[in-house]
């Protein structure tokens, strides 16, 4: 507190990060049965045979969609990345 006096501690709330985590499953399941998640804020989404949900659509588009998505249905101050590869590395 000497050296950053406006430093503000907030306590956790684990209840609430966990009703994020679902939601963000809930949304990511809408693209495929296929997810893995890596951690509370880290998931993968095999596309691979899904087709029909992109319907066209660009993985790109998708990657934008769920960014808007997250932002409309969890709440409009959390910031994610998508990022498109052949794998999940």
């Amino acid at each position: 507190m000497a050296i950053c006096p406006t430093f503000v501690l907030l306590e956790t709330d684990p209840p609430k990060y966990n009703a994020v985590y679902q939601k963000l499953i809930k949304i990511m399941l809408t693209y495929s049965d296929k997810i893995k998640m890596k951690s509370i804020n880290e998931g993968i989404i095999d596309f691979h045979g899904m087709e029909h949900i992109l319907n066209g659509r660009t993985l790109e588009d998708i990657g934008y969609e769920i960014k808007q998505r997250v932002k409309t249905e969890i709440c409009d101050w959390m910031k994610i990345n998508v990022g498109i590869g052949t794998n999940r590395f």
